[in-house]
């Protein structure tokens, strides 16, 4: 019995069972989609972890998107929302990473550290003051509060003297009129309105000349 087979009937199966293999094969190469990434964050040069390090995924313009923080021994675990996405790390004293395509579900980071880390600066200044009797001294020096008004801020005053131009201008110094007549002398008054030896007019000192309480 002779049994004839159609040649393009038997081209057509052979045609069929290649593209069956062929998408079979390109299946089986297609990586599956990452959706978590782990991995640990360590010191270059001595390998020791590095806790707290900012683990990020940023965008094609390194825009932050998500960001984790590595555990006590350096481990992190981030989640991949986009697969477009790319991850980087940095913490303070190292270099920051380029960003890295995300092509495997670990991926492990060795940092170096800033090569423009600052050195210690100590800044150290003296600043002199007048201390209220003509000479001028240290201000850590001073044991005494002074007060530093401006002669700018009395220049547009309309006073007769000097006191009444500093009447309400400095804290715990109350200026007041003692008389109502022209040219009558102002009670000062310096934190208060008691003394141990009775003398509560304060001394005035002038280019380090002491002057009476008229001034």
């Amino acid at each position: 019995m002779k049994v004839f087979i159609n040649k393009k009937y038997t081209s057509g199966i052979f045609i069929l069972l290649c593209c069956l293999f062929l998408s079979v094969i390109v299946k089986a190469q297609t990586p599956a989609a990452i959706t978590t990434v782990r991995g640990r964050i360590i010191d270059k040069k001595d390998k020791g972890p590095i806790p707290g390090a900012s683990v990020m995924l940023v965008d094609k313009d390194k825009r932050v998107i998500k960001g984790v923080s590595s555990d006590l021994n350096g481990n992190y675990v981030i989640p991949v929302p986009d697969k477009t996405l790319r991850i980087m790390v940095s913490f303070i004293g190292y270099n920051t990473t380029a960003p890295l395509n995300i092509d495997k579900a670990v991926i492990n980071f060795q940092l170096e550290e800033a090569s423009n880390t600052m050195n210690e600066v100590v800044i150290s200044t003296r600043v002199k003051t007048n201390n209220g009797s003509g000479m001028q001294i240290d201000k850590r020096d001073q044991t005494s509060s002074s007060i530093t008004i401006d002669a700018k801020e009395l220049e547009d005053m309309q006073a007769a003297s000097i006191d009444q131009a500093l009447q309400g201008r400095m804290a715990g110094v109350d200026i007041t009129s003692t008389s109502g007549d022209p040219g009558a002398p102002m009670q000062i008054r310096i934190r208060g309105t008691s003394s141990i030896n009775g003398a509560v007019d304060p001394l005035i000192v002038v280019d380090g000349m002491p002057f009476d309480i008229t001034v």
